[in-house]
């Protein structure tokens, strides 16, 4: 069993003041202090025989506590029960069989969302078979149920199925397909609250979201010279239906008889994602030294699509890159290690229109067009760090994020952190 419990002390950053002079401070009528308490509780039961077979009993209790001092009309608690029974046979040397059943069950209480109860069950069965030497197919099916304050949603049953085929030596072929369905989050139905100019809208209405999405890869085995690793090559396609999404309009006020620009979320999106990713992962060992590369190129082409016509629209989904890069290497010699962290990524490739529109653009977020018009570019992050193992069990590291202090956002009206350093001294006990 696992025992976890923290306490959080923040004050969220969710627009800036103007995009002039005024990037890096938060607009007040924004800004908010949290304080948060968190307590989670994990048992776990194994029963295993003989390799034969295996039960694992997965249980959590979770409990949150969310206040704000300064505008107790957002406080939020919530509680969660969730329990997930799961058994193994290995029926035969060829067959595998995996059973399970969840349920989860959750409690809010909130002057944000309102009061609210959910239930959330499913049970599932997976068959891996290996019909000859090389080859490995698994096929499975999970019936999901979610029901939202009494209210029940259809059973969806969701498929999936894989391949892995060793070609020959080191060289594995893959591909695998999936079925995904999401029920609409609490906040998405039924958040209501102000920022700064703008109101967030409840939507009691909107749907689940559903899709499907499939992949092949190539993975390699590498060795050469001193070095070992792995180069994975894949490409992807990923569908989805009635993505929810946070649509700007004029909306009516709660309570009141009047109008107020905001936004809500809404089933606005049919979906489509072309992608491929190259990984790899290399490590060597000479004398007292250790040497790890790793990395990967992802490319993706977001694009919303006709379900009427089955033709891709001109439109890219929000807030995507097209191409994005990660590599870390890393030297390990006795106690001390030094390791390099970096990341980039291509420009943004769309927003929403509301932070262009020459009629809304300086009411919600001020100077923010400006600095689109230069600032939405590529990035690089390098992070370095520094690692001194005292002992054991007790380790002393120095890491600096974004050494270049690098310019980027995430998101209109956020600059994504700048240079900063941190020293941490940990123990494991």
């Amino acid at each position: 069993a696992t025992l976890n419990a923290g306490v959080t002390r923040k004050t969220d950053f969710v627009l800036w003041e103007n995009g002039w002079d005024g990037a890096l401070r938060q607009d007040t009528s924004t800004a908010s202090q949290m304080i948060g308490h968190l307590f989670t509780f994990d048992p776990v039961i194994r029963y295993e025989k003989n390799g034969r077979y295996r039960h694992d009993l997965l249980t959590r209790l979770q409990s949150t506590n969310n206040s704000f001092p300064e505008g107790g009309q957002t406080d939020s608690r919530s509680s969660t029960i969730h329990t997930e029974y799961q058994s193994r046979y290995y029926l035969f040397k060829w067959l595998e069989m995996n059973f399970g059943a969840m349920e989860s069950y959750s409690r809010i209480h909130s002057s944000f969302y309102g009061d609210h109860h959910s239930l959330n069950l499913a049970a599932y069965t997976q068959a891996e078979i290996t019909p000859i030497e090389r080859l490995k197919l698994a096929s499975g099916i999970r019936v999901e149920h979610y029901s939202l304050n009494g209210e029940r949603d259809k059973l969806v049953p969701l498929f999936r199925a894989g391949l892995n085929y060793r070609l020959k030596g080191y060289t594995f072929l893959r591909a695998s397909f999936g079925q995904g369905y999401r029920f609409p989050s609490i906040a998405e139905k039924f958040a209501a609250t102000t920022l700064g100019s703008v109101r967030i809208v409840p939507n009691p209405y909107v749907k689940a979201e559903s899709g499907w999405n499939a992949e092949v890869g190539i993975k390699q085995g590498i060795q050469y010279r001193n070095w070992t690793g792995l180069a994975d090559l894949a490409a992807f396609y990923i569908r989805n239906m009635d993505m929810i999404e946070y649509l700007f309009g004029i909306y009516p006020v709660p309570g009141e008889d009047t109008y107020s620009y905001g936004f809500m979320a809404t089933n606005t999106e049919n979906s489509r994602v072309y992608g491929a990713e190259l990984s790899f992962s290399l490590n060597r060992k000479s004398g007292n030294f250790n040497y790890s590369l790793a990395g990967g190129y992802t490319f993706m082409y977001p694009v919303e699509f006709n379900p009427v016509t089955g033709k891709n629209s001109d439109y890219y989904l929000k807030y995507r890159r097209k191409h994005a890069i990660k590599f870390n290497a890393g030297i390990e010699v006795n106690k001390l290690n030094f390791g390099l962290d970096l990341s980039a990524g291509s420009k943004i490739l769309n927003i929403d229109a509301v932070f262009l529109d020459a009629l809304t653009r300086e009411t919600i977020l001020p100077g923010f067009y400006d600095y689109w018009q230069k600032g939405n570019d590529g990035f690089l992050v390098i992070d370095p760090h520094l690692g001194y193992s005292v002992s054991e069990h007790i380790r002393l590291s120095l890491v600096v994020k974004n050494v270049l202090n690098t310019e980027y956002i995430g998101r209109p009206g956020d600059i994504m952190p700048q240079r900063n350093f941190s020293l941490r001294f940990s123990g494991e006990f």
